[in-house]
């Protein structure tokens, strides 16, 4: 084998490592987000449950205060 053949073996090997290096780094950011997106989606479902407890609870209280007499009368 040549040192030009060896320099170009080198030459991949080294960048072989490099994405290998970068795959598993970006591996790691994808690992990271989809936790973040469970927990995002579970917060969501939360917090819609709880809005649409709230409007319902509001529009139980306007439909109360229209049939009410006001204190005047």
């Amino acid at each position: 084998m040549s040192s030009s053949d060896s320099q170009r073996i080198d030459e991949v090997e080294s960048r072989l490592a490099f994405m290998d290096d970068t795959v598993e780094q970006l591996n790691e950011v994808i690992i990271r987000q989809e936790t973040e997106i469970r927990e995002l989606r579970l917060r969501y479902s939360e917090l819609s449950a709880k809005l649409n407890d709230l409007g319902g609870a509001v529009s139980d209280a306007e439909s109360d205060s229209q049939h009410e007499v006001p204190p005047h009368y």
